[in-house]
């Protein structure tokens, strides 16, 4: 009998444990790029892909929205990082000055800068 309680304590706190952590995921649920009729961007900056990968959307300016989960909320552009308050990586933050810390970041904005100058995305 005693072995009986166990198990279904055991039980019930497997189940509080998958509830608690389901709580806290999450999920994104995109169509099929095809499936997608992606429009024509005039942008004040550049473009990034959307949180489903499928077509482009203007990236964020200095003091815009951006991140949360699947940055949904949108990209920061080239020179700029996503701020948050909080320590999930889901947060929805603002868009702000990136201060380049070392050569090898520096190069990935040059490299980014220069091919949005030839008309890249």
């Amino acid at each position: 009998m005693s072995s009986l309680k166990l198990t279904l304590i055991s039980q019930v706190l497997l189940l509080l444990l998958l509830l608690l952590l389901l709580e806290n995921s999450w999920a994104l649920s995109c169509l099929p790029c095809s499936d997608f009729k992606c429009r024509e961007l005039l942008c004040p900056g550049g473009k990034v892909l959307g949180p489903c990968g499928c077509c482009y959307q203007c990236a964020k300016q200095k003091k815009e929205s951006c991140g949360g989960p699947f940055r949904i909320a949108g990209e920061c552009d080239l020179g700029l990082k996503c701020v948050t308050r909080g320590n999930f990586k889901g947060d929805i933050g603002v868009c702000e000055e990136k201060q380049l810390t070392d050569d090898n970041e520096f190069m990935v904005w040059l490299k980014a800068w220069l091919m949005r100058r030839r008309g890249k995305p």
